[in-house]
């Protein structure tokens, strides 16, 4: 069994600046990951996931641009949670928001 209890699954295309902002808002607590597939960025969205690895559980993808909904797949068969939750590069967290569902 995992020890990974929910897996937040982002696709995400050239979103540098809102990705950093979901990033920010996820609560830092055991036994949650992102996973993020990225459907063909050209920006600076694999240096910015390199940047919050040491901080946070984070799985990234890079794919060939094939549209949302190949990446949404993507990111939800690399899960490794007991639960999955599906966010948009541009969707963020209220404070504490994690907390309050996870535990």
């Amino acid at each position: 069994m995992s020890d990974i209890i929910l897996s937040i699954c982002v696709p995400t295309f050239n979103r540098e600046k809102k990705l950093v902002r979901l990033i920010d808002s996820i609560d830092i607590l055991e036994g949650i990951e992102l996973v993020v597939c990225d459907d063909g960025s050209s920006d600076n969205t694999k240096k910015i996931i390199d940047n919050y690895s040491n901080n946070i559980n984070i799985l990234y993808e890079y794919q060939e641009n094939q549209g949302r909904g190949f990446a949404l797949k993507k990111s939800i068969e690399m899960a490794r949670g007991e639960y999955v939750m599906i966010m948009d590069s541009d969707d963020y967290f209220l404070p504490n928001a994690l907390s309050n569902i996870c535990w």
